[in-house]
């Protein structure tokens, strides 16, 4: 198993985001890579938007057997504010294949997120943090993710 953290400066907050990468252990040559996910330094626009943005994020995979990859997160929210009177929901993080137009909310669930055939390849997923003026506190916000490739 490894593990990427990365930071992700905002205006009034930061999140930190890491992908944990694993192998299942199976009769199968498999392997999944996920880079440092990086939403970037988020200010007033970002916040009138509601949501700062990552588009195209790569997610490399190879595997002999046909295969299925899941994300779930391992915390069950982003963190408390640095008063720490405000919780930010782990569903304000979200995430769609590139091109896909639904989000989805992370969960501590595996939701998986593409499947194909045996050989291997580059998926694109797009994140993102949604943002409110009102709720959102300063603070240090986090969350552990786990991206995992299995046979299916």
């Amino acid at each position: 198993m490894k593990m990427h953290h990365l930071r992700i400066p905002l205006l009034t907050c930061c999140f930190l985001i890491a992908g944990l990468l694993t192998r299942t252990p199976v009769f199968a040559v498999e392997s999944i890579a996920v880079n440092d996910i990086v939403l970037g330094i988020v200010g007033e626009t970002e916040f009138e938007a509601g949501y700062a943005l990552l588009q195209n994020h790569p997610i490399s995979w190879e595997d002999d057997v046909d295969w299925s990859i899941t994300v779930r997160s391992l915390d069950a929210d982003l963190g408390m504010s640095d008063g720490g009177l405000y919780t930010k929901l782990l569903s304000d993080l979200q995430w769609k294949l590139s091109t896909e137009s639904v989000w989805i909310p992370m969960t501590q669930s595996d939701t998986e997120v593409d499947s194909d055939v045996a050989g291997s390849g580059v998926i694109y997923i797009d994140i993102k943090v949604l943002l409110d003026w009102v709720q959102d506190a300063p603070g240090s916000y986090q969350a552990d993710l786990e991206f995992t490739i299995a046979p299916v």
